[in-house]
């Protein structure tokens, strides 16, 4: 990880290499919407963990998202949902907002953003452990049932929201020829989830 102008922000190298990939694609333009996407997706976590009073200790990126670290120790359960639905409801407001420009100006660009974004909100939506639908759903069940018994609720509906999330990837790569950035996002959570059942053990 490379630290930003001593900043909270820590950027992976593989993250950075991305940046002479977007210089040398055909599809330069495309990624780069996709990333403004992205981009908007985290600064509402951002945005929402500020309004609530939550302090911002570091920012990771990565190729496949952000990892935000904040202290919440001040934030009420509802407050902690709110910020983790916060990026999925912002993708979608720009999923909904691009499709109505679509609707008077016609364009590839402005659709693909808003398909992107569309991707963005289903995707995190998910109830999969390490997303923010799995993030959510986890303070909302912790608050009303014991720990175990929300554990084995939350690790059920992961498993199988990341069941559905892998053959979406590999829909997507079969149909696409070449679109592998659901398979990155599922490896990363593979091996995401895999590092913190070795933490609970």
């Amino acid at each position: 990880m490379i630290r930003l102008f001593r900043s909270r922000i820590y950027i992976s190298i593989f993250a950075l290499l991305l940046v002479p990939m977007l210089a040398l694609s055909h599809d330069a333009l495309f990624l780069c919407i996709a990333l403004s996407g992205a981009l908007f997706h985290e600064f509402a976590h951002i945005t929402a963990m500020m309004i609530f009073g939550a302090s911002i200790i570091r920012i990771s990126v990565y190729p496949c998202g952000a990892d935000i670290r904040a202290d919440t120790s001040r934030l009420s359960y509802k407050s902690e949902i709110a910020v983790f639905l916060s990026g999925p409801l912002a993708s979608l407001v720009l999923c909904v907002t691009a499709f109505v420009f679509y609707g008077f100006m016609h364009g590839a660009y402005i659709l693909f953003f808003a398909v992107s974004n569309l991707m963005f909100f289903f995707v995190n939506i998910l109830p999969v452990t390490g997303l923010d639908g799995g993030r959510a759903l986890e303070v909302l069940l912790y608050t009303k049932y014991d720990l175990s018994f929300a554990q084995k609720v939350c690790d059920t509906l992961s498993t199988i929201a990341f069941a559905l999330l892998c053959i979406l990837a590999l829909l997507m790569l079969f149909l696409s020829g070449y679109n592998i950035s659901l398979v990155f996002i599922c490896a990363y959570l593979f091996l995401s989830g895999f590092v913190k059942q070795k933490m609970r053990a």
